[in-house]
């Protein structure tokens, strides 16, 4: 099975971002900025929606700066890898963080890990996506209707199982609010990033997938160009 349900029950839930970041840095030496390479890091494995914004970036930045852009994908820890590496990094203004929405406004609540300094060493610069999240299904799940679902889920608590993108994401809370909302008990599943919980959905090894558009409309397409 290599094939994702959109349809009716691809309910808009809430929305993804990915956003740029500096560390924190003294004003710029008045020379030409960059003078040398700029790093972009994403905290997200390659495919999903901060490393496509990341690349696109990348690409765009070159061109304008005739310099080059290297995009570093640096994953795990819900994207405190890559933030403790931007930190890490020389001050110099030659080092981008590109990370999800929740890298700082959920991290601090749900991560222990989580230091105050990543809040006031690292300041943004701009938001680069605005992604919509959706509920995806197997193409032969029983339910093709968020009734339909909810009617299966209660009939079988426990039993439906959710991948996201990881603990602690935007979808893995959208997720979990949907199920309290519903009323509805099922169980979460996190995988290494959006694509791969897509590619969770697609193969039948969940029985839902809360994911980034981006995340599902290729398998999507695939599907419907059959």
């Amino acid at each position: 099975m290599t094939r994702i349900r959109l349809s009716t029950i691809a309910a808009l839930l809430t929305a993804a971002t990915a956003t740029a970041w500096f560390a924190d840095v003294p004003a710029l030496a008045q020379t030409m900025y960059p003078d040398k390479p700029v790093r972009l890091l994403v905290g997200r494995p390659p495919g999903g929606v901060a490393d496509i914004a990341g690349r696109v970036l990348g690409q765009h930045l070159s061109k304008r700066w005739k310099e080059h852009v290297v995009v570093e994908n640096r994953p795990g820890g819900g994207g405190v890898i890559a933030v403790r590496a931007t930190l890490q990094a020389p001050a110099d203004g030659t080092t981008v963080l590109v990370a999800a929405d929740s890298d700082f406004t959920i991290n601090r609540f749900v991560l222990k890990s989580w230091q105050p300094s990543y809040d006031t060493d690292i300041v943004p610069i701009a938001r680069l996506t605005f992604n919509p999240v959706v509920l995806v299904a197997p193409a032969n799940a029983p339910y093709s209707t968020v009734q339909q679902l909810i009617q299966a889920a209660k009939a079988d608590p426990g039993g439906i199982t959710f991948a996201t993108a990881g603990a602690g994401s935007s979808p893995h809370l959208v997720g979990e609010y949907f199920g309290s909302r519903a009323g509805i008990d099922i169980r979460h599943i996190p995988y290494n990033g959006g694509p791969g919980a897509a590619s969770a959905a697609a193969g039948g090894h969940v029985g839902l997938a809360v994911i980034a558009v981006s995340s599902a409309a290729p398998l999507v397409q695939s599907a419907t160009s059959r």
